[in-house]
């Protein structure tokens, strides 16, 4: 995917601010209806209808922090698109954290 042009995937125009930020190669998830997936470089992007990801994009900004729960944390954002992190991180510790206990489990 080149760096800096529009391109097109599922007739959806890739913003050069989304391939910028998710590189050269991004993997292209499948099943999310209108809006296209991609991800690269730890960061997750989505572009689709400007509403939809005008929503996501608040919630995960500014609403975030009104929220009981952990989301990702938005990177970036523009009409029709934005990136997030991946949360791989937070998945990484959390098997980390479970190995661990278990480790000490069976040392007992």
């Amino acid at each position: 995917m080149p760096i800096g042009q529009d391109v097109r995937v599922n007739a959806l125009a890739i913003p050069p601010a989304v391939t910028a930020l998710l590189g050269p190669t991004p993997r292209q998830l499948t099943g999310y209806g209108e809006s296209v997936v991609l991800t690269g470089r730890g960061k997750v992007a989505k572009v689709g209808p400007a509403t939809v990801v005008a929503r996501e994009a608040r919630i995960l900004g500014d609403d975030a922090s009104l929220l009981p729960l952990d989301v990702p944390a938005l990177v970036d954002s523009g009409d029709g698109w934005l990136a997030r992190s991946s949360g791989h991180q937070a998945l990484q510790a959390l098997i980390a954290d479970a190995s661990d206990a278990l480790r000490r489990l069976g040392a007992t």
